[in-house]
């Protein structure tokens, strides 16, 4: 049987679709593997970043606790110090028996916040709101001039622990922006 020339025109065109078809399919998965592949190295690249990220924040991390924590064993070694200076200091004194004023007493009381918390309070079981209960209109009066210098002392060494902790929170934060280790 022989094809005549038109059936042979349709055979080849059918060929060549077929393989026009085929080589447009390898090719489209030639690119698909290419976006895989793409992809891939991609996430690779991104869970390498996190981790040199992660490593350097830990060493950011562990740089800056050591250093506070250094800061802060010095400031208590000092604290110590100053702490034992004045107790010396207010036992060779008369400060021990010299009662502070009511009046210095009630600031303090009112400086330390404590006023905020009587007036929650006192809505209470102590009277209507605003009004102190009856029994914490005065301060107790027992404190002494001494007990006064060494609460001061202890409120600076607080502040300056904090002012150390900020301190070494903001270093944290610029060794971290930075990227150093």
């Amino acid at each position: 049987m022989t094809l005549t020339p038109l059936y042979r025109v349709l055979a080849v065109l059918a060929l060549l679709g077929a393989l026009l078809a085929g080589g447009l399919w390898y090719r489209a998965s030639l690119i698909q593997d290419g976006r895989d592949l793409e992809a891939q190295a991609a996430a690779v690249r991104q869970s390498l970043a996190v981790a040199s990220a992660r490593t350097k924040a830990e060493a950011v991390t562990a740089q800056v606790t050591r250093d506070l924590n250094s800061r802060l064993l010095q400031l208590q070694n000092q604290h110590d110090r100053i702490s034992s200076d004045l107790s010396a200091a207010l036992a060779d004194s008369d400060h021990r028996n010299q009662r502070l004023d009511a009046r210095v007493a009630r600031l303090l009381d009112e400086a330390a916040g404590l006023r905020a918390r009587i007036t929650s309070a006192a809505s209470g079981p102590g009277g209507p709101a605003g009004t102190p209960p009856p029994h914490q209109t005065e301060p107790a009066g027992d404190a002494t001039v001494a007990d006064l210098a060494e609460s001061v002392a202890q409120n600076y060494e607080i502040c300056r622990r904090n002012s150390e902790r900020l301190g070494a929170i903001q270093e944290f934060y610029e060794g971290l922006r930075a990227g150093r280790e």
